[in-house]
């Protein structure tokens, strides 16, 4: 009845308020580069069928950055990478921070080829949040989510 869905309400929404929020969901995005036009919700991408959200160019360290408008407390964050093939390009991954889109500096590195990888560290202020190669590779990512 009536009770039970108040309940479940109030246990999503609880849920809801205690999960990481995705300071990225909303967050204008750029990389160093496109290969090939990527359509997730089509799952393809290049003529290929894939689920990742966009494929740069074969190039020294190229780059995902998202902007999150202003300057945002940022502690953590959730990437999948690509889970058809090919994840050793994604290593190894720096997470880098800044303020000003050009000056950026690390706070986490992955150095083994990974499906998801979670990295946590003291929480920074950022406005600009950049996942990029460490050497020459392709960059292409299924999700990212940035956490307060």
């Amino acid at each position: 009845g009536i009770t039970e869905r108040i309940y479940d309400f109030a246990m999503a929404l609880v849920g809801w308020l205690t999960s990481p929020r995705n300071l990225a969901r909303w967050a204008e995005w750029t990389t160093s580069s496109t290969a090939f036009a990527c359509h997730p919700s089509h799952h393809e991408c290049g003529g290929g069928r894939t689920d990742i959200f966009f494929h740069t160019s074969n190039e020294a360290n190229p780059w995902l950055r998202y902007d999150l408008g202003s300057a945002k407390t940022v502690s953590g964050l959730t990437i999948v990478n690509r889970q058809d093939s090919l994840q050793a390009r994604a290593v190894p991954l720096v997470v880098e921070v800044g303020d000003d889109g050009t000056t950026f500096r690390e706070v986490a590195r992955q150095t083994t080829a990974f499906s998801t990888w979670e990295p946590r560290f003291e929480p920074v202020a950022a406005r600009f949040v950049r996942l990029r190669v460490d050497g020459t590779s392709v960059l292409h990512l299924e999700r990212v989510e940035v956490h307060p």
